[in-house]
Parts: C-alpha cells; structure tokens; sequence
C-alpha cells in the first residue's frame, strides 16, 4: 500500500521553485484577465454615442450637437427645436 505524501505532485515531489512558478503563473493569470477586463470596459464606454447624462452642462451638451451637423445622430435634441439636452443646468 502506497501511502500519500504531501509535497508530490503524480509521484514527484515538487521543489520550492516550482511550487513559486505555479503561483507566479496563477496570480499572472489573473492580473491579465483583469487588464482584459478593464480594457473591454474603456473600450465600450468611449464606443458608445453620447447622451445628455454625458454632460455636466447644457453648454458641452450644445456644443456636441453642434459639432455633429444638423441631423442630430445622438438624439441630443429630442423636440428638434435646435437647443440640446434642456434639462441639464
């Protein structure tokens, strides 16, 4: 009978340096699929169109619409009277 060890690993035991190889692998893992993560995130927040929670002010608001021809394709001027976002101070 073959009694279990601590410190093997399918038979072999396992050094200090390997044991920190497998913890450095793991916790670089992990730190990339938070970078990944954090990138999609920026990546979809300047994708979208912007809307009038966006702006801090009519003003910017306003001069967005403006920049973006008179279409309007943000939907910053919903009554199409030529001024966005009005219920922004």
């Amino acid at each position: 009978m073959v009694e279990p060890s601590r410190g093997r690993w399918i038979g072999r035991p396992i050094t200090r340096a390997q044991a920190l190889g497998f913890c450095f692998a793991v916790v670089l893992i992990l730190a990339l699929m938070a970078l990944t993560a954090t990138a999609d995130n920026e990546r979809q927040q300047v994708d979208r169109e912007p809307d009038c929670q966006d702006f801090a002010s009519q003003a910017d608001a306003q001069r967005v619409y403006e920049e973006s021809g008179e279409d309007d394709p943000y939907g910053l001027d919903r009554d199409r009277d030529g001024v966005a976002c009005e219920s922004l101070p």
